[in-house]
């Protein structure tokens, strides 16, 4: 799920990472996610999902 900067992260998420200006993403060789921004940070709830902010 990806939100922006003025999103409420519920309490059962937890941030584990945060990037300054891209990321990427990859599935073994193939990109499967980029992302610009300022900060961009990446939330878990469990292991079941993933949230990114920015």
């Amino acid at each position: 799920m990806v939100t922006d900067a003025d999103a409420v992260i519920p309490e059962h998420y937890s941030k584990v990472a945060s990037f300054s200006n891209w990321v990427k993403f990859y599935d073994d060789e193939e990109l499967t996610f980029k992302a610009e921004g300022k900060e961009i940070s990446v939330y878990r709830a469990g292991q079941l999902c993933s949230r990114l902010n920015k």
